[in-house]
């Protein structure tokens, strides 16, 4: 069995997202798998800034983008859901 990637513990998309769902799909590709193929693990490795949204396979959760880049907006985004 792989090694969990060592920085499942402080990644925001696992903790923002720790859900069954996410579980069985990104946390079992990257994360238990010590981080293989991780976009966001390939960044803090190399010493880069790591967007927030950033998923590990390489895009970018535009929700999260778009609340982080206008926190004000939160307000309009929680309405509408």
């Amino acid at each position: 069995m792989a090694q969990e990637c060592e920085f499942l513990v402080t990644c925001p998309i696992f903790a923002l997202f720790h859900t069954v769902w996410m579980d069985k799909f990104w946390i079992a590709r990257y994360c238990r798998r010590g981080g293989e193929g991780c976009e966001r693990r390939r960044l803090k490795l190399a010493d880069q800034e790591v967007p927030i949204a950033l998923l590990p396979n390489g895009t970018h959760l535009a929700l999260l983008s778009e609340v982080v880049q206008h926190p004000k907006n939160m307000t309009k985004i929680c309405a509408t859901s």
